[in-house]
């Protein structure tokens, strides 16, 4: 192929990439109504307006009851997207393994949609913790692990390697 056509045709495949992008944003509720003796009760709640604010702002945000609720709804979008690649920062050191972690706490079954072999059975509660790095590169297998912090330690001379700093 000569040179003009081969940048046609990159240029067309790019200018093509957001249409192909999607992203999810999932909240859930974190505090829940304190009673008058200092104890948790009741049903963790949402801001009041946070319904008017994710119409008109935040199409993409989805609120979820709870921590399950959550994280099933975030491994069913991975099982559907079929992902080659994950990409993070500080994903292999922290965010993976919570995510993994927090799904055997809650029974999410279908926790092994992080990688491509598929699992039913939840390993025990320890399995991810921390030390373990053979039981979260089992569990993501079939995928590759972008981590932006680790790639930044490897290739930049900073003295702190927060997503904030990186990006001034």
């Amino acid at each position: 192929c000569s040179r003009n056509s081969c940048s046609r045709w990159f240029r067309t495949r790019t200018d093509q990439s957001p249409q192909l992008m999607t992203q999810i944003s999932l909240i859930r509720p974190i505090h829940l109504d304190d009673g008058t003796d200092g104890i948790q009760r009741g049903m963790a709640k949402f801001p009041r307006d946070i319904d008017k604010e994710i119409a008109s702002k935040m199409s993409q945000l989805k609120k979820m009851p709870n921590e399950r609720a959550l994280l099933s709804m975030l491994v069913t979008q991975i099982g559907n997207w079929d992902p080659d690649v994950l990409v993070g920062h500080h994903a292999w050191g922290h965010d993976i393994q919570v995510l993994l972690t927090r799904c055997v706490e809650h029974k999410v079954r279908m926790w092994s949609k992080f990688g491509r072999n598929r699992r039913t059975d939840l390993p025990n509660k320890s399995h991810f913790s921390t030390g373990k790095d053979w039981a979260i590169a089992e569990a993501i297998s079939g995928r590759l692990l972008c981590d932006t912090y680790l790639s930044a330690q490897e290739h930049l001379s900073e003295t702190t390697y927060s997503l904030t700093n990186l990006a001034k």
